[in-house]
C-alpha cells in the first residue's frame, strides 16, 4: 500500500529541499470530510497569488505537507499531519481512529503537482449538525489565503463535473479524481488512483 511505503520507506526533509528535488515524491494526506448524510465538504479557495493552481477553484478537502513534528507519538507522521491540519483549516478536531483511508491519487499536470501524492482519508460526522469553522487564522493570515464552504450532495459534484460552468468555479484535479475514481463518478480525467 502506498501510504505504508511513505511511512516505512520515507524520510522527511523540508518543504524546500523537497519542492527543489526532481527524485523527492512528497506524501500529502488529506481529509475528505462528510456529514452523516454521505454530504461532502466542498471548500472554495482564494489564495494570495493568482497564479496558484488551486485559486478561486473548489477543492473536496483539507490537508496539506507533512511536517517534522507530525513524526511525534509513535502514530503515522501521515494521520498526523491530516489530524492537524483539519485542525488548523477547519477547527475539526477528529481522532485518528476516525479517519479512513480510501485512496491514493497522483496527477501530473505540471509544476508542483507532479512532485505530491494525495493520500485520501475520510472522516464522517456522527450527524448532519456539524459546524466547520473556517479559521481565518489560518487562512488570512499566515497564508494570505482565504475559504468558504459547504455540505453538498455526491450527485451535485458529479453534475459539476459532467457540465462545468463556462466561467466560474471549477473542480481542481485532486478533487476531480476523488469524485470519478473515489466517489464513483467514473470518467476520463487523466490521473491514477493508487492503493
Amino acid at each position: 500500500m502506498v501510504a505504508e511505503h511513505f511511512v516505512k520507506s520515507g524520510k522527511y526533509v523540508p518543504r524546500a529541499t523537497a519542492e527543489g528535488a526532481r527524485d523527492l515524491l512528497q506524501a500529502l494526506p488529506i481529509v475528505l470530510v462528510r456529514n452523516r448524510s454521505g454530504r461532502v465538504l466542498q471548500l472554495r479557495r482564494r489564495e494570495r497569488s493568482p497564479e496558484n493552481p488551486l485559486n478561486d477553484r473548489m477543492v473536496l478537502w483539507a490537508g496539506g505537507h507533512v511536517r517534522k513534528e507530525d513524526a511525534t507519538n509513535g502514530n503515522s507522521p501521515l494521520i498526523h499531519g491530516a489530524l492537524r491540519e483539519l485542525r488548523e483549516e477547519l477547527r475539526l478536531s477528529a481522532e485518528a481512529a476516525s479517519l479512513q483511508l480510501v485512496g491514493a491519487i497522483y496527477v501530473d499536470s505540471g509544476g508542483s503537482s507532479s512532485k505530491h501524492v494525495a493520500l485520501v482519508y475520510q472522516w464522517t460526522a456522527a450527524s448532519d449538525d456539524i459546524d466547520i469553522v473556517l479559521s481565518g487564522t489560518e487562512f488570512f493570515e499566515r497564508r494570505g489565503n482565504s475559504l468558504s464552504g459547504k455540505f453538498v450532495e455526491v450527485k451535485d459534484i458529479k453534475d459539476l463535473i459532467a457540465s462545468p460552468p463556462k466561467s466560474g468555479q471549477t473542480l481542481e484535479p485532486w478533487s476531480e479524481l476523488i469524485v470519478r475514481e473515489i466517489l464513483g463518478a467514473g470518467g476520463g480525467l487523466t490521473g491514477r488512483l493508487l492503493l
